[in-house]
């Protein structure tokens, strides 16, 4: 899967969880490594799917943040 910006969300998703080595994906304007935001759909609703982010700290740049 891609989310349109040249970056898989899967890799997002393994980062997070440990599976790449302690690798970080990088925030594609600033090249500070990006913090992985995990969240429902429909927040209560144990069977909504999820939405893998990655969020930069330092600018409003990070895969899937548009613009």
């Amino acid at each position: 899967m891609d989310d349109g910006n040249g970056d898989s969300l899967e890799r997002i998703l393994a980062a997070a969880i440990g599976d790449r080595d302690h690798e970080h994906e990088r925030c594609p304007e600033c090249s500070h490594p990006l913090h992985v935001v995990v969240a429902a759909e429909s927040p209560g609703d144990a069977t909504s799917p999820v939405i893998v982010r990655g969020v930069c700290p330092n600018c409003p740049r990070g895969l899937g943040a548009g613009g």
